[in-house]
């Protein structure tokens, strides 16, 4: 394996790894909901705590590390639509980037 061989190996792996972190940039950003005047970071964490019948009402930290009281079945419904969506879109982005590879 010559030296061309060797930075071009490199630089494939770089490129890959690129694309990797900007379709996880993308995707992270986009699991963001604003609700109740204010922006929340969508997560299975956050699904599976407003999964447990709390109430109508609950309490949770926004992205400003702020207690907010939220509307549990909206914020859940909500929630769940945004992450099937970003995640179906994050997996096939990343499928794409893998057969370039």
């Amino acid at each position: 394996m010559n030296t061309d061989q060797i930075k071009q190996i490199s630089k494939a792996r770089y490129q890959y790894q690129l694309a990797k972190i900007a379709a996880r940039e993308n995707h992270e950003s986009q699991l963001l909901i604003t609700t109740a005047g204010t922006t929340i970071r969508v997560s299975a964490e956050l699904i599976a705590f407003l999964s447990i019948d709390l109430g109508d009402t609950v309490v949770i930290i926004d992205i400003y590390d702020n207690p907010v009281r939220v509307d549990r079945e909206t914020l859940l419904s909500k929630s769940i639509d945004v992450y099937k969506t970003v995640m179906s879109g994050w997996a096939d982005t990343v499928e794409q980037i893998n057969k370039q590879r």
